[in-house]
């Protein structure tokens, strides 16, 4: 965690959050010869840090900011514990702060989040293998599939695995606080190693669609206040969200190029919450850095005409003739045949 140098401002005013939206597509994985890998992401909020700001140099208060509770490499990795009655994270966690001391990795299937000093990053991958072994046919030459379990993690701070809550900060009196940091989403979808694979089996490069579904990346920052110190003057709420909202990577079967799409975008971020007030002033923060690789793809044997065709009038009328002249030919044979006798 980068802590920055204080300001030499008196005074700063509680600010709106930017708003960071950020879209899809990832770096070069590893690809298996035999099981390349079709949707990859990878989320990341990096370069995180936070300065503290002295709003009164005579109250003899230092400014200071305590963070209480963890953060989940993994929130969805959770059993029921029947006896008590609540569920309980498995995944490794930090204690009491943004971003842990040092380096933490946690693997799940092909997802993997890693938290570091500086940064959060959870990135996720579908290989082929994944869509082709829950292939359906519905009989009528339409393959379709859906993975069963999608490959994905959440990084999220929790204060009690069983419930869940909100983990707790407490800012000092006549103090603002500021989080800066950089939020990058990358996705990448490559259907060439699809495409090849349903040629093989007789569907042509023109008949397939790959939709990834993203319904579950984003990067999300939020400082709440618990209470409003006895002169009224705190920031209420300050948060910053990032969310895919506008990349549809739908893509088709196509017989002239290779279907890929690719994207990277990032975006700074700057939070910042303040306590104007003579009492120390408890909070709730939450992070959340999600990836999430899934996708359906459906294709259609090619249309094959199998009715009879209708014969065209002209060829009617070649086929008229063509009796007509064999009549012709073998009435004239016959009183040859009757005068032979």
């Amino acid at each position: 965690m980068r802590h920055l140098a204080p300001s030499p401002r008196h005074t700063l005013r509680a600010l709106a959050c930017c708003a960071l939206s950020a879209l899809w597509v990832a770096p070069g994985h590893s690809w298996a010869a035999n099981d390349p890998v079709v949707v990859s992401v990878t989320t990341t909020l990096s370069n995180i840090g936070y300065r503290l700001v002295d709003l009164d140099t005579t109250d003899g208060v230092t400014p200071t900011i305590s963070f209480q509770g963890s953060t989940f490499l993994n929130i969805r990795d959770q059993t029921w514990d029947g006896e008590n009655g609540t569920y309980v994270l498995n995944s490794p966690s930090y204690q009491n702060g943004l971003t842990p001391n040092t380096t933490i990795v946690y693997s799940s299937g092909q997802a993997t989040a890693t938290a570091s000093p500086d940064s959060l990053t959870v990135s996720s991958s579908l290989r082929l293998s994944d869509l082709t072994s829950h292939v359906s046919d519905n009989g009528f030459g339409n393959l379709y599939a859906f993975p069963n379990e999608a490959q994905s993690l959440t990084l999220a701070t929790s204060t009690d695995p069983g419930t869940f809550d909100q983990t707790r900060f407490t800012l000092s009196a006549n103090t603002a606080i500021e989080i800066t940091g950089t939020a990058t989403v990358q996705a990448r979808i490559d259907g060439s190693s699809l495409n090849a694979w349903l040629a093989s089996r007789g569907y042509d490069g023109a008949n397939w669609n790959l939709d990834p579904l993203w319904s579950d990346q984003h990067i999300s920052l939020v400082l709440t206040s618990y209470g409003t110190p006895s002169d009224g003057s705190s920031e209420n709420l300050s948060t910053v969200q990032a969310s895919q909202s506008r990349f549809d990577p739908y893509i088709a079967g196509t017989s002239d190029a290779v279907p890929l799409l690719e994207f990277n975008a990032s975006a700074p971020i700057s939070l910042q919450f303040v306590n104007m007030g003579t009492q120390a002033l408890d909070g709730g923060y939450d992070i959340e850095v999600a990836a999430n690789a899934n996708a359906y793809f459906s294709a259609q044997l090619p249309y094959v005409d199998t009715t009879a065709p209708i014969p065209e009038p002209a060829t009617w009328a070649l086929m008229g003739l063509g009796l007509a002249g064999i009549g012709a030919a073998s009435r004239r044979a016959q009183p040859r045949a009757a005068s032979a006798h």
